[in-house]
């Protein structure tokens, strides 16, 4: 795989304009991209102004095709809009890239009634999510629509059963995320899947 560094720096007015770049323009339309894996953003907490980037490919090739496409020129155009100033950029090979180990994942499929289908796809992007992977042992939590058969679909990957297990029986998942789902959500079916990308199953 391959990974791009950027260096930015931003004057404190622009920052509003800097951040709503990333969240509006920059990360969705990477995002797009075929070949691109992930990105990072990260703005510094001890020096104000200081912006770093990291974005992750399949292939070297993934990117350059990316880079001279006009999706990049606009960003390019977008960048200077921002108010960012672009202070370094690095090419890298990845040798390592190192996630939490998932020990079960929890598929759950349920139906929605086709009336409420955008509201829980808006409770899930604004709060359903957050509330998931906030838990502890909680490695990361996607969610996918069948919208010709009302389906929402639950991908939640758990570094142990018990973690999940803990969740499901909490105050919280009742109180917070179940009911935060609202009215006539049925759930049709929970898969628990032990992980074997690890350990020693056989």
């Amino acid at each position: 795989m391959y990974s791009r560094y950027s260096a930015f720096t931003f004057d404190d007015e622009a920052r509003g304009r800097a951040m709503a770049f990333w969240s509006d323009v920059g990360a969705p339309v990477a995002a797009t991209q075929p070949g691109f894996q992930l990105a990072t953003i990260l703005e510094s907490d001890e020096t104000p102004g200081r912006l770093r980037t990291l974005t992750v490919w399949r292939r070297q090739e993934d990117f350059e095709r990316f880079y001279s496409s006009d999706d990049h020129q606009v960003i390019n155009a977008r960048i200077r809009e921002s108010g960012l100033r672009i202070d370094d950029r690095d090419g890298l090979t990845v040798r390592h890239l190192v996630e939490p180990e998932a020990g079960e994942v929890r598929l759950i499929r349920a139906r929605v009634p086709v009336e409420r289908l955008d509201e829980v796809v808006g409770f899930w992007r604004r709060t359903g999510r957050a509330i998931i992977e906030s838990q502890p042992g909680c490695v990361r939590a996607r969610a996918f629509i069948d919208r010709d058969q009302s389906l929402l679909i639950l991908q939640i990957h758990w570094r142990s059963a018990s973690d999940g297990r803990a969740f499901v029986e909490s105050e919280q998942h009742e109180t917070e995320f179940v009911a935060g789902l609202g009215p006539g959500v049925e759930r049709l079916e929970r898969l628990h899947l032990e992980s074997i990308d690890q350990g020693g199953a056989s």
